[in-house]
Order: C-alpha cells, then sequence, then structure tokens
C-alpha cells in the first residue's frame, strides 16, 4: 500500500509537470489572437476604474466582459513594469496558465471528493490534460478559460460540502460562484446548483434547521459581496450594471458571418445544434464515450432511486446541460466554436470519471475489465500525443478523428488568426536585404506584427494594398478564393488550409 501511495504521488506530480511545460510551449508558439489588444484595453481601464483613476470603463463595448481576470493580470502587468503590447501578452499568458493550473488542482480534488478513490483524480487529469483545444486556449484564451477554471473550483467545493456541510465550504462555494459570475454573468445557475444540495442536506437532516438557515445566509451574503468584489464594474451602481451586464451579455451585438456545416449563418441566426456539434467533433472520442456513458449510468441511479448517487449526477448533469439548454431557449449569440460554454468541460470530466467509478464498482474491479480500460485510454492518449506533435503549432484546430476529414470547408479553421504568427515567420525567412511589402487581410496579422522583436518588424513593411507584395490571409469570412497575385506558401492541417500567402511582385 506504501508503494502504490509512492507511485500515486509520483505520477501526479508527471503529470502535472508534463501539463505545464506544454502549456508553457504552447503560450510561447501560439499566435496573438483577434480579441487580444480588446482583452489588454479592457483590463488597463477596469484597473483604473478600481483605483479611481478614470470612468472610462463605462464607455467601452465590452465592459462586462470578463473584467475580473483581466484587472488581476493588469495589476499583474504593473507591478513586473510591463507595459508595451508584447510585455504584457507574455505576463498575461503566464497568470492564465497558473490559472489553469491552480483549476486543474481544484478538479482533481473535485474527483476525489466526488468518488473517494485517489485514481479519479489522475483520470480527471488525464482527460482535461488530453484535450487539445482545451489545453491549447489554456495557454492564450483569457476570455473563456478563466471561467473554466473558477468551474473546477466551484464543483471541488460543492462536493465538499455535499460530503461535509459546514460554513467553510459554503463560503468557498459562494466566492467561487461568485468569481464564475465576474467571469461570465450565465454562471448565476450555480447558485441554483449549490440551493439545490443545501435543500438536499437540509431535508436528509445532515443539517439541523438552525444551522442550515445560517448557513444559506452565510452562502448567499458571501456571494453577493464577493460578485460585486471581483469585477469592477460593479463598485458603482451594483444592480444596475449587474441588470446591464445580462441584457447585453444574453445578445451580444455580433452580427458577422459564421460558417457552420458547410454554409455561412449569421451570428443571431446558427441552429439550436450549434454548439453540440461542436463539442461532439472536437472533445476526442474516447472521453466523449465516457461523458454520455457517464450520463447514461446516472440515469440509471435515478431510476434506482439511489439517492447519494443521484444527487451527484443531478449536479454534474445540471452543470453541463443548463447553461446549452439556455442559450438554445434563450437564442443566445453565440459564434466560434463552443468556447463561450469551455466551462462546463469540467463538469464533463467528472462524468466521464463517475461512470468509470460506477462500471468498475459494477464489475467489483475486475482485472480484465481495469486493464481493458486502461488500454482504451492507451490508444485515446496515444492519438492526442501522435496529433499535437506532428501539430505543434496548431493544436487549437483539433477535430477527432470522425469527424476530421469533414470539418474542412464546413466548420470554422482558424477563426482567431493566430495563423498570423506563423505567416510571419515564414516571410521573414524571405527576407534578403530590403523590406518586404506586406499586407493582412485581417487585423490579427497587425497584432501578430506588434508582437515581433524589433528587429524582424524591420524586415516587414506594411503598406497600402496596391502596394503590397505579400498578401497573407487565414480565410475567414472567405465565401470565394482572393484574386491576388501567384499562391506562393498555404500551410494545411487536417488536409485543411489554414493561412495562405500571396505573391505580387513589383506591385503598383
Amino acid at each position: 500500500m506504501k508503494g502504490d501511495k509512492y507511485i500515486h504521488i509520483l505520477s501526479v506530480l508527471l503529470l502535472f509537470s508534463v501539463a505545464g511545460v506544454w502549456l508553457f510551449y504552447l503560450k510561447a508558439e501560439t499566435g496573438i489572437h483577434w480579441d487580444e489588444p480588446w482583452q489588454q484595453n479592457l483590463g488597463a481601464k477596469s484597473y483604473a476604474y478600481a483605483t479611481g483613476e478614470s470612468d472610462k470603463l463605462l464607455h467601452i463595448q465590452n465592459r462586462y466582459h470578463g473584467g475580473s481576470f483581466e484587472t488581476l493580470a493588469e495589476w499583474i502587468s504593473r507591478k513586473t513594469h510591463s507595459f508595451s503590447f508584447t510585455e504584457k501578452v507574455k505576463v498575461r499568458r503566464t497568470v492564465l496558465v497558473f490559472f489553469f493550473l491552480a483549476g486543474a488542482l481544484a478538479l482533481y480534488f473535485a474527483a476525489l471528493e466526488l468518488t473517494r478513490k485517489s485514481w479519479a483524480g489522475l483520470l480527471s487529469w488525464v482527460v482535461l490534460f488530453c484535450t487539445p483545444r482545451i489545453m491549447a486556449h489554456a495557454a492564450f484564451n483569457t476570455k473563456d478559460i478563466p471561467v473554466l477554471a473558477a468551474a473546477c473550483i466551484f464543483l471541488w467545493s460543492i462536493f465538499a460540502f455535499k460530503n461535509r456541510p459546514g460554513y467553510l465550504w459554503a463560503i468557498v462555494s459562494a466566492g467561487s460562484c461568485a468569481l464564475m459570475i465576474s467571469l461570465r454573468i450565465p454562471a448565476v445557475y450555480t447558485l441554483l446548483i449549490w440551493g439545490m444540495v443545501w435543500l438536499f442536506k437540509t431535508a436528509d437532516r445532515s443539517l439541523d434547521i438552525k444551522k442550515a438557515i445560517g448557513i444559506l445566509f452565510a452562502f448567499g451574503i458571501t456571494a453577493t459581496l464577493a460578485t460585486v468584489l471581483f469585477w469592477p464594474v460593479l463598485w458603482h451602481k451594483p444592480m444596475f450594471h449587474f441588470v446591464e451586464a445580462w441584457r447585453f451579455m444574453s445578445r451580444f451585438p455580433w452580427d458577422n458571418p459564421v460558417l457552420f456545416m458547410g454554409s455561412f449563418y449569421q451570428a443571431a441566426d446558427l441552429p439550436w445544434y450549434y454548439i453540440p456539434f461542436w463539442v461532439i467533433i472536437t472533445v476526442p472520442p474516447l472521453w466523449l464515450i465516457g461523458v454520455f456513458s457517464g450520463m447514461v449510468i446516472g440515469v440509471v441511479m435515478l431510476w434506482k432511486r439511489k439517492t447519494e448517487p443521484a444527487l451527484h449526477v443531478v449536479v454534474l448533469m445540471a452543470f453541463v446541460l443548463i447553461p446549452v439548454l439556455a442559450v438554445i431557449m434563450l437564442k443566445s449569440v453565440v459564434y466560434d466554436e463552443w468556447r463561450h460554454v469551455f466551462f462546463i468541460y469540467p463538469g464533463m470530466i467528472l462524468l466521464v470519471v463517475y461512470g468509470v467509478y460506477h462500471l468498475l464498482e459494477i464489475v467489483n474491479y475486475k482485472k480484465n475489465v481495469v486493464f481493458f480500460l486502461l488500454f482504451l485510454a492507451a490508444l485515446q492518449i496515444a492519438e492526442f500525443v501522435l496529433w499535437s506533435s506532428k501539430n505543434k503549432e496548431y493544436t487549437y484546430l483539433y477535430f477527432n478523428p470522425v469527424f476530421r476529414s469533414y470539418a474542412c470547408g464546413n466548420m470554422e479553421q482558424d477563426y482567431w488568426g493566430l495563423s498570423y504568427k506563423q505567416a510571419n515567420s515564414y516571410l521573414l525567412e524571405l527576407y534578403k536585404h530590403e523590406p518586404l511589402h506586406i499586407g493582412y487581410v485581417h487585423t490579427p496579422g497587425i497584432y501578430n506584427f506588434w508582437n515581433l522583436h524589433d528587429s524582424d518588424k524591420a524586415k516587414l513593411r506594411q503598406v497600402p494594398y496596391h502596394e503590397v507584395e505579400y498578401l497573407i490571409t487565414n480565410h475567414r469570412f472567405e465565401k470565394e478564393s482572393f484574386n491576388f497575385g501567384k499562391l506562393l506558401f498555404s500551410k494545411t492541417v487536417n488536409g485543411c488550409t489554414v493561412f495562405t500567402i500571396y505573391h505580387k511582385p513589383h506591385a503598383e
């Protein structure tokens, strides 16, 4: 037993270390996305608003968009004297990686609380760290990954509260709810999920009525105060701005064309199955099977009226399904795959864990079943490793093998313009003595230019369109190919073109 404990500790340290190294590689090698300047601006104005320097925050479009993380990142940037665009990118991504890893630790403990099995924590990490799109976004996406990390903390705290109901875990749960809400306002539904667990613990007399009421008040007060504390835009007229945030973010004013299943839709008119389909095609197949299996096992537990397992399943299924159903029913504006609801993924992972746990309990941990599951997991890990090692700078473009060939031409590829970094690198290799006259079809190309070293910026010169010799595009919004000179270079991933460089020498 003692040897098993040491093996487990070494496995935990190894897996966490490898994930950390991979994330630090990805954060350095991944390009700058479309929203980076907007998020930097949000952080700067949120910080200025919080410190009383300026109220310009109230006059920008994305004022309600995840201000807590952006304010923290801006504060750290200032403390480390990082003021330029490039310096802020490095600091913000480093903060994001550590924020994500903190969430991963919380997910590990959530799996332990859920099953009371040490292997469950490791399994939750295997699924999380071997999901290419999530890992890629954890290296650069300050809009959607922080709320995923906060969701891990919430799930840990709510299962800890279920197992040991008391003031401590109620307050931690309230704080994690507040953090999620400050990052994405639809996370208010977590308050209802916690309330459901509180009702269950009160009904089964784990809490006497006096203590239950005290805990409820402590939770409510903490959640309210923490939401205001974490979200600077609420510091003045909190109720007004909270209502405005709900109204504004539920119908975010973005209505550009979105490629979905081979057709272009306006963002407000996407089919109801937009998010479910994106989940199905981008989550590795074995993990997806695990999620559905966990749901099926959960429904069986509900049918057999096994009270405690049923509560676990209800919590997890509510956590995963309510946001998706809300988007469908409220017809909220979504786009850019399913990143707006990435925060449901920790709940999906725990459904995988819970399904495997109950399967092993049913078969009494028979060795052949255990080995078969390990074999399947090894195959999925191998698929992740092989694909990611082949496409190191493009892991954000992962589609699972079943849909990989279908995705080309039918689904959005590099919607955020990250590949402009690699396009710039290719052009720099062409430099001889005179700067190359370049142009970008989309603004992320410019942002990736900003992020170059000064010596490299001198080799590439942005010029008006009529003077461009090298035109670069990542093909977003394009319904037909450009008629611009000859095709100099194109990068393909999954057999699909990610970016293209056209060359027209001696432009007029």
